[in-house]
C-alpha cells in the first residue's frame, strides 16, 4: 500500500464527509437498523425523506441537522431530492488542546442522555452553515489528503459544534447554561462518567466518589441545569439503553437484565415498569408494532 493511501486509510478511521445520495428507499439501499460507533451529523439543505433515531421516525426537512450520537440506533426509510451531507466523526480527533467550550459543544450535542436529534436552522444561518459545510467537503477532496488538509478540517468541525451548540441550547435542557462555568463542568463529567459505568454502577455514591464532590453540590448543579436529580439521569441512561436492547436485539430480558447491571431480572422489570410504565414485555411488544 502506498504512503498516500495509508495516510488517507488512517485519516478515514476517524473522520468522513460525503454528499448525501439524492433519491433512495430502504429496499433500494437495503438499509438496517444500525448501532453508531460514531458522532454523525446530517445536513438536509434541500429534500425529505423518513429515518428512524432510536425509537423516533423522524420525517426529513429541509435547512435542518440531524445528530445521531455514538451508541444509538439508526436507520434510513427513504430520501427525495436530497441536497445535503453526512459528517462521521470519533470523539478521538477533537485534541485535547482544542478550548472546553467546543468540547463542551460536543457533549452538549452528543450526551447520550439528552441528544438533540433534530436541529432546524433559522433561514438567516443557513447559507452560513451550507458554505462551512461545503468548505470541509473541500478540504476532504484535496489529493492527496495532507495533515495540514486535516487541520483546517478539525478547525471547521469546532467552528460548525460551536454553532449548533448555539442551536441546541434553545432546545436543550441545558438552555440555561449560556457559558462554561464551573458547574457546567461538573455536569459534563458527570455525564461522562454516566456514559463510562451506567451498565455496571447506579448507586449514586460511586459517581460522587469518583467526581470528589458532595451530594448536595451534585444535586443542586445537576438541578439547576437540567431539571433532573443526578439519580434520574443515571436511570435515564439505563432505561435509554434497555429500550435500545428490547427493539433491536433478540437477547432475553434476562439477559438485558443482566447486560444492565442487575442481578435480579424481577427487580429489572419491576424498575423498568416503574420508569416507562409498562413491563419490557409489554414496551417491546408495543414498539415493535408502532415502528414496523
Amino acid at each position: 500500500m502506498s504512503k498516500i493511501k495509508l495516510q488517507k486509510f488512517e485519516w478515514n478511521k476517524r473522520f468522513v464527509i460525503r454528499p448525501l445520495q439524492a433519491n433512495f428507499n430502504k429496499a433500494f439501499i437495503n438499509e438496517q437498523p444500525h448501532r453508531h460507533e460514531w458522532q454523525e451529523i446530517i445536513y438536509i439543505h434541500t429534500g425529505k425523506g423518513k429515518q428512524r433515531i432510536d425509537n423516533s421516525i423522524i420525517e426529513i426537512k429541509e435547512h435542518s441537522f440531524y445528530l445521531i450520537a455514538k451508541g444509538q440506533i439508526h436507520e434510513f426509510f427513504e430520501g427525495i431530492d436530497l441536497d445535503g451531507y453526512l459528517i462521521r466523526f470519533n470523539d478521538e480527533l477533537l485534541p485535547e488542546h482544542y478550548t472546553a467550550f467546543n468540547n463542551y459543544n460536543s457533549f452538549l450535542l452528543f450526551g447520550n442522555i439528552w441528544s438533540v436529534n433534530e436541529l432546524k436552522i433559522d433561514n438567516l444561518e443557513v447559507e452560513h452553515f451550507h458554505t462551512l459545510l461545503k468548505a470541509i467537503q473541500y478540504e476532504y477532496d484535496q489529493k492527496p489528503l495532507t495533515r495540514e488538509n486535516m487541520n483546517i478540517i478539525i478547525h471547521y468541525l469546532m467552528t460548525l459544534l460551536a454553532k449548533l451548540g448555539k442551536t441546541a441550547r434553545k432546545f436543550n435542557a441545558l438552555q440555561s447554561s449560556t457559558t462554561l462555568d464551573g458547574g457546567s463542568k461538573e455536569l459534563q463529567n458527570f455525564i461522562l462518567l454516566i456514559e463510562d459505568h451506567y451498565k455496571t454502577e447506579h448507586d449514586l455514591s460511586f459517581y460522587i466518589d469518583l467526581l470528589h464532590t458532595d451530594v448536595r453540590r451534585l444535586r443542586r448543579i445537576v438541578k439547576m441545569k437540567t431539571g433532573y436529580s443526578p439519580k434520574q439521569l443515571i436511570t435515564q441512561r439505563v432505561m435509554e439503553e434497555a429500550k435500545r436492547l428490547l427493539n433491536y436485539t433478540n437477547l432475553s430480558f434476562k439477559e438485558i437484565a443482566i447486560q444492565l447491571g442487575y442481578d435480579d431480572p424481577a427487580y429489572f422489570s419491576r424498575h423498568f415498569k416503574s420508569h416507562e410504565g409498562v413491563s419490557p414485555k409489554k414496551y417491546k411488544e408495543e414498539t415493535v408494532e408502532k415502528l414496523i
